[in-house]
């Protein structure tokens, strides 16, 4: 009989275990799923086309948050200023150490004084923004003075140049303000 008594413990104590073990588990898998989505990857939804044709409307994209070193062509989100809640999305077309010029006449951007053959820019670049017309007005742009990008800085711009937002309009965007590196459409 006490041998009986003592299985059927057991047995009732596995259970009490699991039962409280599958809550604690299930507790821990949500936890862990909000921190990734949180810190790690995330889905953001494309609204608007500065981005189009390679992002259009309506389209999710995987997100990498960890991704901190910006090269030149990544495609990154980023919210403006530090007051904006939303975010937006363009390419980094510089770095720091790098020069920018764009020729309004001709459309052309320059890197470091090299011409960039952009095939994924849907026309050329005619229009400029605050930040630029502020430095043309101030006497602080051209050809033979381009923009500077400063250190922990990068320059962005939408592939729909014409219909974009970006470092022509708000200037150099601190990599602080970066939240992440575009990887991937997600189907």
């Amino acid at each position: 009989m006490n041998t009986e008594n003592k299985a059927a413990n057991n047995k009732k104590s596995f259970a009490s275990r699991w039962v409280l073990l599958i809550p604690a588990i299930m507790i821990f898998i949500i936890i862990l799923l909000v921190m990734l989505r949180t810190f790690v990857i995330s889905v953001v939804i494309v609204n608007g086309g500065s981005m189009e044709p390679e992002m259009k409307q309506g389209e999710k994209w995987l997100v990498n948050r960890l991704d901190n070193a910006y090269d030149k062509n990544d495609i990154v989100i980023y919210r403006s200023d530090s007051e904006s809640r939303s975010m937006s999305v363009s390419r980094v077309i510089a770095v720091a150490g790098d020069t920018v010029y764009i020729d309004f006449s001709s459309g052309s951007v320059y890197v470091s004084g090299i011409r960039q053959n952009e095939s994924y820019v849907s026309e050329p670049t005619k229009t400029g923004g605050k930040y630029i017309s502020d430095l043309i007005d101030s006497g602080h742009y051209g050809m033979s003075e381009p923009i500077v990008i400063e250190t922990g800085k990068v320059f962005v711009m939408g592939d729909n140049r014409n219909n974009s937002r970006d470092s022509r309009e708000f200037g150099q965007i601190p990599e602080s303000m970066i939240c992440g590196t575009i990887m991937r459409k997600l189907k």
